[in-house]
């Protein structure tokens, strides 16, 4: 993306786009084999920074901070790495997910769980599609656990905002 260069460049960044398997280990859930991070994404990421931070003579990419950006079964990823990671996070972009309820497994708890101190200061921004289908999993994973998310962390002081986009369906960018 152009605009991704232009800013990386502007502010001498790096970017790392990731791809993950989308094989799942339940067939009508792909996202379900790599948006949970212990099951080996978070190590890949990991790995990954730490051999392009060699490859490119810049070893100090693998210590880094990170701004994330995740969509659908990215932005629960990005989610949890912000939560584990915060002081490595400078900010996060959720788009159309980041409730965090990967079917079939045991998720980040965002709603029950204790808050973590150290994510409030750190600015997020959920993007979320108004017009999610209704009906699917993805009206619950992709509108409503993201804005019942965004609202307990905001209600403790979290200086997260959250942009419901007109029109703008799951598959919507």
């Amino acid at each position: 993306d152009l605009h991704w260069q232009a800013l990386a460049i502007k502010h001498q960044l790096a970017i790392i786009g990731t791809k993950y398997q989308t094989v799942g280990i339940y067939p009508d859930d792909p996202c379900d084999s790599w948006a949970v991070i212990d099951r080996g994404s978070e190590d890949a990421f990991l790995k990954s920074l730490n051999e392009f931070g060699q490859k490119s003579r810049h070893p100090e990419l693998g210590k880094l901070p990170w701004v994330l950006w995740g969509y659908s079964g990215g932005a629960d990823w990005a989610v949890q790495m912000s939560h584990k990671y915060p002081d490595r996070t400078i900010a996060l972009i959720a788009m159309r997910g980041g409730g965090v309820n990967i079917s079939h497994s045991e998720p980040l708890k965002l709603l029950t769980s204790d808050i973590n101190p150290n994510v409030l200061g750190m600015p997020v921004l959920y993007a979320l599609g108004a017009d999610e289908a209704v009906g699917t999993i993805y009206f619950s994973e992709g509108l409503d656990l993201p804005r019942q998310v965004f609202s307990r962390f905001r209600k403790a002081g979290a200086l997260w905002g959250l942009a419901l986009e007109a029109d703008m369906g799951h598959g919507s960018t």
